[in-house]
């Protein structure tokens, strides 16, 4: 089996990744034994081939995963990357054996993942000239998950939590009195707000409440509020202020927290991620010498405070626009090391933060 799986639908995309590792491992616990993870930065045809053609030892499949490598071939982006409309010569030999077929013993899997351009979010396409030459070859398949937005978030979050097993009751019951009762129309609402569409940190929002609420179904807008909000989205912005101030000490303070609070690694480096691509647009502007008008639309509400505006502006022009590339990179490279069992799981978040807060630093 060859297949891509791609799009901005990062919670979707690793569920469907977990699926064909249960289908390669068949119930027999060896999967690590037959699970090659190759990073498509730098990749040879003979690095694919290899594993694709050797046989499973004592597990049902073999797995192949093959990260990085849509993201560098987006014609979207072709401008800024300085990459033609076809692929290189060199993986040529890699699309020709492979349309010559593989074992049938072998699951061949494609990775795009969401990524930043320009530091900017963006997502794999069907237009990638990668996905096309896994679409050229005979028999094998592409799945698209786009990432919902606008109108189709609310429902995307309400199918998600449904398939747990919870309801999402309309209503404002449940806070105290006196207690400050958010805006958002409905729990849904609110969890859109809180995860901005990240899918990945409303599954981990999700199966926090369903831990919460301890076989009850119906959730309410207090339970969003009390669960996902709170301490957790103050341990967010703890840990992305760490960061960004170089303080090395107070975030893994905040990552302990976030880890009691039962954050997942995966949602950590969004949360990271998220905390420099919201910085992004004021990095550049200021680069750029924009004028204070500019980096006000791009701070947002940010800007209606004068110490909070003067601290974005000076966290940008320290960062930098080689600061900035330098952060996502160390991001990406701890998203690899802890999905290819390089390095383990905490120790490559802890070891992203002290990337990040000696970027911050320099």
């Amino acid at each position: 089996m060859i297949i891509a799986v791609f799009g901005g639908d990062e919670a979707r995309i690793r569920a469907r990744l977990q699926e064909l590792r249960d289908e390669a491992d068949g119930g027999s616990g060896m999967l690590e034994s037959n699970l090659t993870v190759l990073d498509g930065r730098d990749l040879k045809p003979p690095d694919v081939l290899g594993p694709v053609m050797s046989v499973p030892f004592l597990s049902a499949k073999r797995l192949v995963i093959v990260e990085h490598l849509l993201e560098r071939y987006e014609p979207r982006y072709e401008a800024r990357t300085s990459r033609g409309r076809s692929l290189p010569a060199t993986l040529e030999p890699l699309f020709e054996a492979l349309g010559q077929g593989i074992p049938p013993t072998t699951i061949l899997v494609f990775v795009g993942l969401p990524l930043y351009v320009d530091s900017r979010p963006a997502a794999v396409s069907k237009k990638n000239l990668v996905v096309q030459a896994v679409a050229g070859i005979p028999g094998a398949t592409v799945e698209e998950y786009p990432a919902p937005a606008g109108k189709a978030l609310i429902p995307y979050i309400e199918k998600a939590a449904t398939a747990r097993g919870l309801h999402l009751r309309q209503g404002k019951q449940g806070f105290a009195p006196g207690e400050p009762i958010p805006r958002d129309a409905g729990p849904a609402a609110l969890l859109a707000a809180l995860t901005q569409g990240n899918t990945l940190a409303n599954a981990s929002a999700i199966d926090k409440l369903a831990l919460f609420k301890n076989g009850d179904p119906d959730v309410t807008m207090a339970d969003v509020y009390h669960v996902c909000a709170g301490e957790r989205v103050a341990g967010q912005f703890d840990i992305g202020d760490a960061v960004l101030d170089g303080d090395l000490g107070r975030a893994l303070e905040a990552l302990a927290l976030l880890h009691e609070q039962g954050e997942d690694t995966g949602a950590t480096l969004s949360v990271l991620a998220n905390t420099y691509r919201r910085l992004a647009p004021v990095v550049e502007l200021v680069a750029d010498g924009a004028p204070a008008e500019e980096l006000d639309r791009a701070l947002g509400n940010v800007a209606r405070y004068p110490n909070l505006r003067d601290r974005a502006i000076r966290r940008a022009r320290k960062i930098g626009v080689d600061g900035l590339r330098a952060a996502f990179d160390a991001l990406t490279t701890a998203d690899r090391e802890s999905k290819s069992g390089v390095v383990d799981r905490e120790l490559a978040v802890e070891l992203a933060l002290a990337r990040l807060c000696s970027i911050a630093r320099h």
